[in-house]
């Protein structure tokens, strides 16, 4: 009996249903919320046009770049590598050293 053909999946290869290049069902899940706050900010907040303007703008965008754009590391986006890196920063550090005997 054969078990079957046996697939090589590269690392760089994401492995996701994706709606558009690098926008998966998470991104969209995420950006909803971001744009019902923000439609209600623009349509409730006594703000000036200006001010709506620039913030619904930030509001959008940073949050979407970050969900988009890969960071240094291979399969990870920004706002992961920003998570993983804010745990790294937090965690305790462990330093091996050697003690050499002092010299008389």
């Amino acid at each position: 009996m054969s078990e079957g053909k046996k697939f090589y999946i590269p690392r760089n290869f994401e492995t996701r249903f994706e709606l558009f290049k690098g926008v998966g069902l998470k991104e969209v899940g995420v950006m909803i919320p971001i744009l019902y706050i923000t439609t209600v900010m623009d349509i409730y907040a006594p703000f000036s046009l200006a001010f709506k303007i620039i913030a619904s703008s930030f509001m959008i965008v940073l949050p979407g770049a970050m969900l988009v754009i890969p960071a240094k590391r291979n399969n990870l986006k920004l706002y992961q590598y920003i998570v993983w890196r804010f745990k790294y920063l937090k965690r305790d550090k462990t330093y091996i050293y050697k003690k050499e005997g002092m010299k008389k």
